[in-house]
This record gives structure tokens, sequence and C-alpha cells, in this order.
């Protein structure tokens, strides 16, 4: 096929070039809808994949240049090289399209592109300065501030070169291009699209779930005392805002840390803490003793306060200064015996919290602050979870059992269940026109089989699973519901156990577990909150099988269709395969291999007198083998410290088969996350021992029933 030659082009190569043809001229109509453009400017383009791998044989699809919002058509848009050459249209292309040919070529991750001249990015653009990394919808979406691009001229593929540049030392998906305009990227023209609109729902509907952290906050307390004088005490009031301005100017964090007025009496500690208690938006309590403040002062605030806290010991300066140093510095700098007073309340109480040491200028102390915020989210996310379980736990089955009130009591989750048919209901009234445009979508975002395709042999399969995901959202949003369950022996009167829907809400923030199992839907949901706006997902998993070939030994993950595809960079595929349980129609599902990459998989047991974590290092790999027959979504990696002890070490620890596998956080969240909720938790990384790991659990065993007797 000579992809320049459109005679020669294959069926399903045309077919796919008509699709995106169809699909780049609607996303094109959202653009004057979010009023990102004026006239005729502003352009979308999507890549369409060749057969080479290598890239060679790629086209773009774009709008034409000089062509009104409102006469845009499949027809009118135009097909060009990855040079820019038109190879099929009529109208001449975009200004532009040699800047998106360029991007194509040299990121061949990106799979759409968007220009536009909005009026307030267009404003940074013409002052040549970054857009700041403000607010929390901004950092999910752009990762940190918007970046500016050098200036360049329109016509040869000179902007190309400076979005390139630009975001290949950025995680922003946009560029602003100085005295220009902004340029977005994405998987495909949609997320790009997304990216220029900043908007929080999909085009084609509710696909995505608003930010967990928009309006949220994280307070930061000051402790001091009156001794100090005026001039000291607003010294210490200034340093305290500089800490906390140099915390939130990292990209790292998902929630802004508000500072409040230094605290010098047991009075306004304990009415701060109450304050913070009672407030939804608060996540959570940094503390910092910038100078000497007595603990006693403390004890009556740290009693009431019901929100997570961090205990960060720093100090104003980095270095001390040699030179000058003398006793009115040494006055007002007593963070470093400060801290300890603080820290013995803190003990002698026995409050949970973390503790991080360091400079907020330094990165470590800005990423610990940040996991620990991370944590604090996932706690919170967890305190207001409801879980809705349709049907109860798979028959005799052990692990997937727990004492829900003690859940509530630890995490504040409540779990109730529903009869499947009271969904069936809701299944049976969707609309069909409500059908029609998330089949659609599909169509757009995935890879779909043709015999589900629309006209296909199996389209009513397809479409009665968009039947489910569109039922299972209305029933959980009615519900206030973030998290579900259910059981393929417990289907009631549905036609297919739910495969897509499941993956499709779970990419769209919601926690899930199969067989009843409410225990790893609350991690799940818990991992996507403390992940959110991070590379890498969470979702279900369950180890399989081994391969158990000396110096190759590894674990395959998967579970019957559910697996969440942001655990993948790639795009998936729709299919429909016979499943030989539940006794139901095949079921549709996405088929993909989770990308390479560091992750945890984590498992909550019920040990009876309380719950255990169970957490693995793990390093995901590429399959080394295809899979042909097994189309599923799965995931393969190799276990830390090493298979043997791995697995035995799990065994030992009685960790469940379902697990929440993570590739976005640090293994410190979870462990910020454990001590919130008073969970015990093991942790089996490249230190662990077969020895040390069981006499650890030992310990912890009497630790733990100690514990809850005091």
């Amino acid at each position: 096929m000579d992809h320049r030659n459109p005679d020669t082009w294959t069926p399903e190569f045309a077919r796919e070039i008509e699709r995106v043809r169809e699909y780049v001229a609607t996303l094109h109509a959202e653009l004057p809808r979010w009023g990102l453009v004026v006239w005729t400017a502003g352009n979308v383009s999507q890549r369409v994949r060749g057969e080479a791998e290598d890239g060679s044989q790629d086209l773009l699809v774009i709008k034409p240049s000089g062509v009104s919002y409102d006469d845009l058509s499949p027809e009118a848009m135009v097909v060009c090289d990855l040079d820019g050459n038109l190879v099929l249209g009529e109208g001449a292309p975009s200004s532009d399209t040699a800047a998106h040919a360029y991007v194509y070529r040299h990121m061949s991750e990106v799979g759409g592109v968007v220009h536009t001249h909005s009026t307030y990015a267009t404003a940074w653009a013409a002052r040549g300065e970054e857009i700041p990394c403000v607010l929390t919808m901004m950092g999910d979406e752009f990762g940190g501030p918007v970046p500016v691009g050098p200036f360049a001229l329109i016509g040869d593929d000179s902007i190309g070169r400076g979005i390139v540049d630009t975001l290949r030392e950025s995680r922003s998906p946009a560029v602003l291009m100085r005295n220009h305009g902004p340029f977005t990227i994405g998987r495909d023209a949609r997320a790009a699209v997304k990216a220029a609109a900043m908007d929080s729902t999909d085009i084609k509907g509710d696909f995505t779930v608003t930010s967990f952290y928009e309006g949220r906050e994280v307070w930061f307390v000051t402790g001091s005392q009156d001794l100090y004088g005026e001039e000291t005490l607003a010294q210490v009031a200034e340093q305290s805002r500089e800490v906390v301005r140099l915390l939130n100017e990292s990209d790292l964090l998902p929630a802004p840390i508000v500072w409040k007025p230094v605290l010098k009496d047991s009075d306004s500690i304990k009415r701060a803490m109450l304050e913070a208690s009672a407030d939804d938006r608060v996540l959570g309590v940094i503390s910092w003793m910038h100078t000497f403040s007595p603990a006693k002062m403390w004890i009556r605030g740290l009693e009431v306060l019901r929100k997570p806290l961090l205990h960060l010991a720093t100090q104003a300066n980095v270095e001390i200064p040699w030179d000058s140093i003398d006793m009115d510095f040494m006055n007002l700098n007593q963070a470093a015996h400060g801290d300890r007073e603080y820290a013995y309340i803190l003990t002698r109480l026995g409050l949970a919290r973390a503790t991080v040491v360091g400079h907020a200028s330094q990165e470590n102390t800005r990423r610990r602050v940040a996991n620990w915020v991370r944590a604090a989210g996932g706690f919170a996310a967890t305190n207001e979870l409801r879980v809705v379980r349709f049907g109860d736990n798979m028959r005799n089955v052990a692990v997937t059992e727990g004492d829900k009130t003690e859940a509530e009591r630890r995490l504040g989750v409540s779990v109730n269940t529903w009869s499947v048919n009271d969904l069936v209901a809701v299944v049976d009234a969707v609309d069909e026109g409500a059908i029609d445009a998330l089949v659609a979508e599909y169509c757009e975002r995935y890879d779909v089989a043709p015999e589900l395709a629309p006209g296909g042999d199996r389209a009513e399969s397809l479409r009665y699973a968009a039947r489910e995901e569109i039922a299972l959202r209305t029933f959980l949003e009615e519900r206030g519901a973030m998290a579900f369950t259910t059981n393929f022996e417990d289907l009631g009167g549905l036609r297919q156990l739910p495969g897509l829907a499941v993956q499709r809400l779970t990419e769209a923030g919601y926690g899930f577990s199969a067989e009843g199992d409410w225990k790893t839907a609350v991690l799940v949901r818990a991992a996507k909150v403390m992940g959110e706006g991070l590379p890498g997902g969470a979702s279900l998993m369950e180890d399989y099988t081994y391969n158990l070939v000396e110096g190759q030994e590894m674990i395959l993950g998967a579970h019957m269709l559910e697996v969440c595809p942001s655990l993948t960079n790639a795009r998936p595929r729709i299919e429909i395969h016979p499943l030989g349980i539940g006794d139901r129609e095949d079921p549709v599902r996405m088929v993909f291999d989770a990308a390479p990459g560091r992750g945890v998989v984590v498992a909550m047991s019920d040990m009876r007198d309380r719950f255990r974590l169970t957490a693995n290092i793990v390093n995901v790999i590429e399959p080394p083998q295809p899979m042909p027959k097994l189309p599923v979504a799965r995931a393969m990696w190799v276990p830390e410290p090493d298979f043997y002890t791995s697995v035995e070490a799990w065994l030992t620890a009685g960790g469940a088969h379902h697990t929440c596998m993570s590739t976005q956080i640090e293994p410190e969240v979870w462990e910020n996350f454990a001590a919130l909720a008073h969970m015990e938790l093991v942790v089996i990384d490249e230190s662990t021992t077969r020895r040390d790991f069981a006499s650890g659990v030992r310990w912890n065993q009497a630790y733990h029933r100690l514990a809850e007797g005091l």
C-alpha cells in the first residue's frame, strides 16, 4: 500500500480515514463552543497510523484553510502525509499543517494536536509568560505551569520545532507559542481538545469524574509563644509564609497549602484544630514549630483534631550563617529543639502522624509532603465513600469477606448491598439515543472489533455493554457511590457480566472489585484519588499464574474482564469472546497489556482484630511472548526482591488474591494511608528476607492485639 495514493489503500485503512475525518470534523465544533477560536482561526488534527511500525506510513487529518466552522463537514477535512503534503481533499490544508506534521514526526506518542486562540491563553502568549499552576484543576490537567515556547513564523515547521523542543522538557500537554497562541497535544485529538478547553468532563458526556482535589486544601499552622515579642513574631509569620510558598511552588502537590496565623497559646490552638476538623475542605494539617512552643499548650488542641497531621521538621534557613550568627538569630530560629518538644507531646498522646524532615526548598522534602497530602486525600475519599455491592460475595470464598462495620469505623466507608435486579430495571430503561452516542464514543476512543461496530454481526452486544455502562453510572450517581462490586454468580436479569462498563467506570475514577470483594473496591478508589493527575493508573488485579522458567520467573496478572485501561499507554481494543462462567451471553471487554514501569500491588485482608494491608513493590514488564488466545486485559510483572521471596512472604502474610495495582503512587503514600486508617501494613520490597518478614508478621500480630486493648 502506498499511503500517499488513496487508490492503493486497503478497505480497512480507507474506512479508518473516513472515521477520523468525521471525528475531527466533530471535534472542530467544540472549539467555538468553548470560546477557543474566532472566525476561521484554529485547527484540530489527528494522526492516522499506517501499517509500518516506524510511522513512515502515517497520515494526518486536519481542517482546510479559511473555511468557516459552520461549513466544516467530514468531507471538507483534508488528509496529508507527515511532511504536510496533501493526499486527499479539495481544500488547501491549514497554514499550521507543517507544525502539526513536525510534532507527529518527532513525538511518536502524540495522536492529536490542537491550535486555538483562546482569549486568556493568547494574552499570556502575547506577554511571553508561562501560566502559573495556581489551581488544582491545572495541576491535574497540566502537571504544573503551562510553558512558553519561542517565537516562530507561520508557514513552515518552525512552530512545530518550538512545540517539540518545549514539551520534551515539560509534563504539560500544552505550550504557549510566544506572540502567537496555545498548542495542545494528546494521545488522540479528543485528549488535545480537552487540554485546550481545560474541561473536567468528556466531550460527549460525563466520562470523567470531577477532580477530587478541586476545592480541597491543607492547612499550615506554625507554633510559637507570646514570650518572643511582636517583632520576632512578625518574623515568624513572614518566614512561615515563605515555607508555604516554597511548598506550593512544587508541581507535586495535588491540593494547595493554606497558611494560617501563628499559634501562640492553648485557646488559639484548640480553636484552629476544631475549625480544621469541622471543615470538609481541609484534607489535613501541617504543623511547624518555628520557635520553641511549649508543648502543654498543644494538648487540648491535638486531642480534638480529627484530621490527618503532618509534623514538618524544618527551619527558615538552609545553611548556618557562619559569619553573622548571634543570639538574636538563635532566639528566632529554634526549630531544632522546638520540634523535639512538640514531638514529645505527640508521642505521649499516642497521636498517629507523619513526620517529614528537611528544608521546604528541597525536592525530597516536597516529594514527601506531597505523598502525605495524597495519602490524606485517599483517607478523605474513603471517609466519604459509599460502596454499592450488587449481590453478595462469591460463595464459599474466605478472603473476600470482611467486617463492614469495622471498615466504617477505621475508614469511614459505607458498604451496602442492592439486588442485581434493581440495576436491571435501570438497564432496561436506558434511552436508545444515549446508547447511540456512547457507541460512537467507543468507536472514536478505541479500536473496535469489526463484528461489534455498527452494522457488524454482533453490534447488539456492544450496544448492550453501553446500556450497562449508562445504567451503572446512573445507579451509582443516584446513590452518591464511587465504588461498586459485581459477582458472576449473581447476575439476575443481566444479559452480560459487565466488562467494558466496569473498565470505563474505573478509568473515570470509580473503585471496583469482583465477586463482591468490597475491600479491594475501596483500595482501588483510594488509589485513584491518591494517584490523581500522575502518570500511570490503578486497577483491580489478580495473580493468575506464574512463569517458573529459571532466571525468567514472573507473574501474570489479570481478571476475567475488568482490568482498568488506565494501566496502559496503548489504544485498547474492544472485543467479544466467550466466558466459561456466569451462564450469560458472551461479554464485551477491552484487551490490552499494562505499560511497563514500577508499581505496587496491595491487598486488604480481615485478620479478625484488624485489617492488614500487604504490599509488594513490582516491576511491570512487557510480556515476553504474545498471548493470542488470552483475550483479556493483563499485566506481567517481576516482584521485588525476587520471585520466590515475594511469593513466600505474600503467603506468609495471608495476602489476598485480589489486589489493587497502582503504577502512580510511591510506597510511602500507602504507608501514610495505613497509618491514618490505623491499619497494619506489611511491605515486600528489595530489602525483604524470608526470616525477617516472618518474624515481623508474628511481632505485628502481638503488637496490634496489645495496642487495640490499650
